[in-house]
């Protein structure tokens, strides 16, 4: 058994909050909190650590895509200031996947056209292999020519394509990025998964939710499982593509024994898009795009037999809905569900008042990313001033339902306290003018800890997690400075978190 005692305490829980200053741990588990000198004195104490910083439980980001984070991680970021810059950089360093040279997530509020470039505009650097540049929100994507001509052959027809611009979107998208990624190899997926894991470890976060996996994607994670040695537990999310086009191989990988730490948690489904390229779905029009109201991915009827498979087979079903009319979708979809508190609903960024009451019978588990607000510079632009006080409602939210919060990774940062400095601020010490508008919706520092352990711990239907209770995993993360201790709010975001024990 192993004594863990800090200098500073160790926080067990958060609300309630409840500090101590031992545990022991043993086979994975705490066995007992309780004072130093108590714990000290149990018999069959094998090992001793006293750490000089606060400690408390593993972060728990319950939405992230693991291969993402680990190919733009060894990707080169691009940090031109403008189009031709962003090309000439992508020119000499862009990664390769098979014939397919990929860039690291381009956000281009930071360019000085303010856009994404296109087709033509990539063709006069990179001619000579098909190129992919992939939106900031992974929602949109733009392709050179070759590019262009690679994705009708792979896609078989236009459908979400611009041949003039090059730009591809939402399913589309995915579909050239699945097929991209499967001509990578098992050491280029394992590289990946590999520095995945070790952003995440140096960042205090030892569970993840994968929210959406490809079933050739999972069978190399739990190859690499069984390899090696993984600090963070992983709870996959199988894209509803795999149930719809390939469900009795998904039957079989459901049916596997899997190693301590990887388990299939549910089906991931995208009911809309995003707010930054306007294809998330709105029931009026996009402010600033008059008769654009964003786009519909999926059909109620593959919504309503993923949500039929998931709870014959005890597995949740994850709805990515942005927009309010997204949003619409997945509260009619949980009405036919025989307990629709056990699934989740990604996101949920817009929510007009008359959809709180049904959220409050519903209680779906809502996953929120609050780094969004200091993302989305653009957002009063998107939705008007109307429409503002319905945007990001996490205190709204979290009185009649879960709230969990996570990041998106690679979307934003995967650095738990840059999140929580988020929610607790809502852009106000930013420069984001709006935030006053939805100032009301600021979380407490006690409620952020909370919704990114033990809220993470409920979104992916695993108790042990987000708690150094008995009982829970002995999954302990140190603190730079103790987050309940600092005096001005704006240093949150300066805390460090890596993981010391799981």
């Amino acid at each position: 058994m192993k004594l863990i005692a800090s200098e500073q305490g160790i926080y067990l829980l958060f609300k309630p909050l409840v500090k101590t200053e031992a545990i022991i741990v043993h086979q994975d588990q705490v066995v007992a909190a309780g004072s130093y000198e108590k714990l000290s004195t149990m018999p069959g104490i094998s090992e001793e650590t006293v750490f000089k910083k606060p400690l408390g439980p593993g972060f728990v980001d319950s939405h992230l895509h693991l291969d993402s984070l680990g190919f733009e991680a060894l990707t080169k970021e691009l940090h031109g200031r403008n189009i031709p810059s962003i090309l000439e950089e992508l020119k000499h360093y862009s990664r390769k996947i098979g014939e397919w040279k990929i860039s690291g997530r381009l956000n281009p509020i930071y360019l000085e056209e303010g856009r994404m470039p296109v087709r033509s505009e990539i063709d006069k650097y990179l001619g000579n292999d098909p190129v992919l540049i992939v939106h900031q929100s992974g929602h949109v994507g733009v392709l050179n020519t070759l590019g262009v001509e690679r994705a009708l052959t792979i896609l078989g027809n236009s459908e979400g394509l611009d041949v003039e611009t090059g730009y591809i979107y939402e399913s589309s998208l995915w579909k050239l990025l699945a097929h991209i990624r499967s001509q990578a190899g098992e050491g280029e997926l394992a590289e990946a998964f590999s520095k995945g894991f070790e952003i995440l470890q140096s960042n205090g976060v030892s569970a993840i939710g994968l929210a959406g996996i490809r079933l050739k994607e999972l069978e190399a994670l739990l190859e690499f499982y069984k390899r090696e040695k993984v600090a963070v537990r992983t709870y996959a999310y199988v894209l509803v593509d795999e149930l719809i086009n390939k469900r009795e191989e998904l039957r079989k990988v459901l049916s596997q024994e899997y190693p301590r730490g990887l388990s299939v948690r549910g089906i991931k489904i995208l009911i809309d898009g995003a707010l930054g390229p306007r294809t998330a779905l709105l029931r009026n029009d996009y402010s600033d795009a008059p008769g654009v109201r964003g786009m519909c991915n999926v059909s109620m009827d593959t919504i309503k037999e993923a949500l039929k498979f998931s709870e014959e087979n005890g597995l949740q079903l994850a709805m990515h809905a942005i927009g309010d009319a997204a949003l619409d979708i997945a509260l009619d979809a949980l009405k036919s569900s025989a307990n629709p508190g056990v699934h989740r609903i990604e996101h949920a960024s817009l929510v007009r008042d008359d959809q709180l009451e049904p959220i409050k019978a519903l209680k779906p588990i809502i996953v929120v990313q609050p780094r969004f607000i200091l993302s989305d510079k653009w957002i009063l632009s998107r939705v008007g001033q109307g429409r503002i006080r319905w945007v990001y409602r996490f205190k709204t939210l979290s009185r009649i339902t879960t709230l969990v919060l996570s990041t998106d990774s690679p979307v934003e940062p995967v650095a738990p306290f840059e999140t929580i400095y988020a929610a607790i601020t809502r852009g106000l010490r930013d420069g984001i003018e709006y935030g006053y508008d939805h100032s009301s919706e600021a979380l407490s520092i006690l409620e952020a800890l909370d919704s990114y352990t033990r809220g993470g711990a409920y979104a992916l239907r695993d108790e042990r997690l987000g708690c150094l209770l008995p009982g829970c995993y002995g999954d302990i993360v140190e603190y730079s400075e103790d987050p309940l201790k600092v005096k001005n709010i704006g240093e949150i975001r300066n805390i460090n978190a890596r993981l010391v024990s799981s």
